[in-house]
């Protein structure tokens, strides 16, 4: 489930639980702190991440460097410095969740 700005520019609230609630893992990206649009999208990320950190998700935060990063997702976050950083970052969490994921959704049937 992607939640695309350039389809549905805001979704509802409602939108959001549904889909982390359905979701095995939850990713956000958030914007560098240089980024003009970092303040609104990273706000919204910020929520997402709550809620799936509420629903006990497995949880990926990315952010690309310059970042300064709030305390109270300190150690959630990751800051990358390049796109390849990031993949890396990406790939290394997804091993580390692989099989509890893997076992939801043979639990939900989809596998």
């Amino acid at each position: 489930i992607i939640d695309d700005p350039v389809e549905v520019a805001w979704q509802q609230l409602d939108w959001y639980f549904q889909a982390i609630y359905r979701s095995s893992a939850v990713v956000v990206h958030l914007l560098s702190d240089s980024h003009k649009d970092a303040p609104w999208h990273n706000a919204k990320c910020s929520l997402v991440a709550g809620i799936a950190h509420g629903f006990s998700k497995p949880l990926l935060m990315l952010a690309h460097s310059p970042f300064e990063t709030p305390l109270d997702y300190r150690t959630l976050l990751q800051v990358h410095s390049n796109a390849k950083d990031c993949g890396n970052k990406a790939r290394i969490w997804l091993g580390s969740v692989e099989g509890a994921i893997t076992d939801q959704a043979k639990r939900r049937g989809y596998c």
